[in-house]
Order: structure tokens, then C-alpha cells, then sequence
């Protein structure tokens, strides 16, 4: 598992590789995980008022005990909870979060 950071989209550099899906306040995927960052990218993100990014933290070391995966998938769990909170009062809504929540749960499901 690649070792990622959030860093302020002015941190960002050309050939930076996302490493998840980009939204906008929408909900939008303005860009998908593992695109490597253009300058014009980084321009068009700015005017989407795109604040910080997620990116794949090169030349560090990879993530592969048992302890790295806990704390990648309570990562992963606190970002889906918060994602899920302006509708968390919809039953529909929790049963799909725990449906999210499982399927990363399961296995290696969105890692990089």
C-alpha cells in the first residue's frame, strides 16, 4: 500500500500522482486517483477553489504490516463517515455506508 498525503493544492507539484478520486463540493470527480498532476491540472483545480489534494507521498517506504492497514482503513472509515454525514439521517443512506464501509473493510479495496 503506497503511503499518501494531504497537502495544500499550493504544495502541489507537477507529476504528483492523486491518490484518490478528486471532488468538488458537488461531489464531481473533477479527477481520478492515480492521475499524475499537470500544471494546467493545478491551474484548473485552483479555479474549482480545490484547497488540498491527497497524493501519493514519493520515495517513502510502502505500508505492509498488519498495524499500517488498520490505520489506512480508519483513514479510509473516518473520510466515508464523512462523506455520509449530511444525509446520515436517511436509512438508505446508513445502509449504503455500511455497505462502503464492509467492502473496504473486506480486503485491499482501495489502496494503490
Amino acid at each position: 500500500m503506497n503511503v499518501t498525503k494531504i497537502i495544500p493544492l499550493d504544495s502541489a507539484t507537477e507529476g504528483m500522482t492523486l491518490a484518490e478520486n478528486l471532488s468538488d463540493s458537488r461531489g464531481h470527480i473533477l479527477l481520478p486517483a492515480m492521475a499524475r498532476l499537470t500544471n494546467n491540472m493545478i491551474t484548473s483545480l485552483r479555479r474549482h477553489q480545490i484547497a488540498q489534494v491527497v497524493v501519493i507521498a514519493e520515495g517513502e517506504e510502502n505500508l505492509s504490516d498488519e498495524a499500517d492497514r488498520t490505520i489506512f482503513l480508519e483513514k479510509k472509515i473516518q473520510r466515508i463517515n464523512r462523506l455520509f454525514a449530511p444525509h446520515e439521517n436517511h436509512a438508505l443512506n446508513a445502509q449504503f455506508k455500511s455497505y462502503v464501509i464492509d467492502f473496504f473493510s473486506a480486503g485491499d479495496h482501495g489502496k494503490n
